[in-house]
Parts: structure tokens; C-alpha cells; sequence
């Protein structure tokens, strides 16, 4: 199971957008028993789209080494790090890395660091 429920709220696709998000925590409030919100207290339908989730993660396609599986996955941290924050800084310090690994990161991956929202790959 995901870690804590800040992070299935923040990870889960909220296809009913705002609405969707308010009428479950007024749901919740209304009806958990307890002082505190549990993971176990959320819909199947939001539980088990994160446990699907993780489980693919742990899926090694049949046609990808364990590196090149790996590299795929720190290339999309990255790059949706990056782009979220715009700074190569804080996105080093959002992982847990110095600047000069996102550095190295980027250039391996051919990543470029852009001024406009987007990021982009040289090829």
C-alpha cells in the first residue's frame, strides 16, 4: 500500500477533478469513525487504481534489461521532477540529490534544462 494518504491523494488522477476530491473528504469525515482518516477508510476504486500502480513498477518488461528498466524509470522521475519545479536546484533537492548528479543526469539522458514550461530531449 502507498505510504500515507497525502500521497494517494496527491497521486490519484482525480478524474472528477475539484468535486471529486471534496465530496470524498466530506464523505470521510462524515463517516470514518475514528479521530483519523485511514488509508483502509478510502474508496476500493482510489486503493486499488494506487495498488495497480505499484504493482506495475514491479514489473520488468520482458524485452528490457533491470539497467535500462532502471534508467527508464530515473529518466521520468527526473524529467517530471524537473518539470514541475523549473529548477534543476530544487529539483536535486526535492530527490535527495546534488545538483551536479541531476547535472550528469540530464546530460546522459540528453535532457536540456528550457526556460518555458516544457522540457525538452535533444536528439
Amino acid at each position: 500500500m502507498p505510504g500515507n494518504l497525502t500521497d494517494v491523494f496527491y497521486n490519484y488522477d482525480w478524474p472528477g477533478n475539484i468535486r471529486e476530491l471534496e465530496n470524498l473528504l466530506e464523505r470521510l469525515v462524515i463517516t470514518v469513525e475514528n479521530k483519523e482518516i485511514d488509508l483502509r477508510d478510502l474508496p476500493d476504486k482510489i486503493r486499488n487504481e494506487q495498488l495497480g500502480q505499484i504493482s506495475s513498477l514491479h514489473a520488468l518488461p520482458a524485452n528490457q534489461t533491470l539497467t535500462e528498466y532502471l534508467n527508464k524509470i530515473e529518466r521520468e522521475i527526473i524529467e517530471e521532477t524537473y518539470r514541475q519545479l523549473q529548477s534543476t536546484r530544487k529539483a536535486a533537492a526535492r530527490l535527495g540529490v546534488t545538483q551536479a548528479y541531476i547535472a550528469r543526469r540530464f546530460k546522459k539522458y540528453k535532457l536540456k534544462v528550457v526556460e518555458e514550461k516544457d522540457l525538452t530531449t535533444t536528439e
